[in-house]
């Protein structure tokens, strides 16, 4: 016995026909009672993903308030050489005069004519110094950050100088000091956006005090990320907290981000935490603990995890 159905020769209902009509654009679940999920649905499913353009990284810029540009220039070549490492663009220097950017031309032009014993090991050092060459002549330099785009969102902009815990200023190697109000003020005066992110690239710049890795419980500390608050001291007392206080009196209100020990120049093998507090080792770039007196070697942070800043106010 046959008990096959046979087709119904019911004419449809509207709901029918909607539900087909849906389904013929694209829409594989359609819902007629939910009109704007089906459009946004239809625009979803039958997006050409070929014509996406591939997520380009976001442009970093480094600034030194200093005349002399050792320093800065050391870093700039290491955080650009670590970041062509990674496939990642450079460091992009932001000079404080035409004087600053000549000196570091010229710091660049000597470096390639006469490569140091760091540019001979460094596999990038080469292509990051003909970058950073393009980006210090007359016409590739820049000297304010008023033609930077924030299309793809707020700047990372990083302050280079040497640091100590609890000084509200950074120096150079020649000794020039500048204080952390100082430095805000010149970010300010160049165009900085109010929502650029800020970086105190210096040693301490965001503890008052010296933090040991033998202090107890500091491994414990860093694998609840938890080093910042219970060591550091006061935000306020620290290069990073005193230059956020002035931009933010400036209108400004983006994140000030200082670090909790000395900074290394150089990629290092570090320790990094994962989501779980499950501690492990990485090449990185690093925020170095020394021992105070019982421990016979120091012991390096992965930087990003050993950051400290203050969470963003309400606007």
């Amino acid at each position: 016995m046959n008990l096959k159905k046979k087709p119904s020769n019911a004419p449809k209902t509207k709901e029918q026909k909607r539900i087909d009509l849906l389904k013929r654009h694209g829409v594989e679940s359609p819902q007629t009672r939910n009109m704007a999920r089906n459009v946004t649905m239809t625009r979803i499913e039958n997006f050409d993903r070929s014509k996406l353009k591939p997520l380009q990284p976001q442009q970093r810029y480094i600034y030194s308030p200093h005349d002399d540009i050792g320093n800065l220039f050391d870093n700039t070549l290491s955080m650009t050489s670590w970041g062509h490492e990674r496939n990642l663009p450079g460091i992009r220097p932001v000079f404080k005069d035409q004087n600053q950017r000549k000196a570091f031309l010229s710091k660049i032009e000597q470096e390639l004519a006469n490569p140091s014993q760091y540019t001979l090991l460094d596999p990038h050092s080469t292509k990051s110094l003909a970058q950073l060459k393009k980006w210090s002549t007359q016409d590739g330099g820049l000297t304010d950050f008023k033609s930077i785009s924030t299309k793809r969102g707020a700047p990372i902009v990083y302050t280079q100088g040497h640091g100590q815990p609890g000084d509200l200023r950074i120096r150079s190697n020649a000794n020039q000091y500048v204080s952390a109000t100082d430095v805000a003020q010149q970010l300010h005066d160049k165009g900085l956006t109010s929502t650029s992110e800020v970086r105190a690239n210096s040693c301490y710049s965001g503890t008052q005090h010296r933090l040991f890795n033998d202090v107890p419980d500091i491994g414990k500390h860093f694998a609840e990320q938890s080093i910042d608050n219970r060591h550091a001291g006061t935000w306020t007392n620290t290069f990073a907290g005193s230059m956020q206080q002035k931009l933010q009196s400036l209108g400004h209100h983006g994140r000030v981000t200082g670090y909790v020990g000395p900074t290394g120049i150089d990629p290092e093998t570090v320790k990094t935490v994962s989501p779980f507090s499950k501690v492990s080792s990485v090449k990185g770039m690093s925020v170095e603990l020394k021992p105070s007196v019982s421990k016979p070697q120091s012991e390096f942070y992965k930087r990003s995890q050993m950051r400290r800043f203050q969470p963003l106010q309400n606007k």
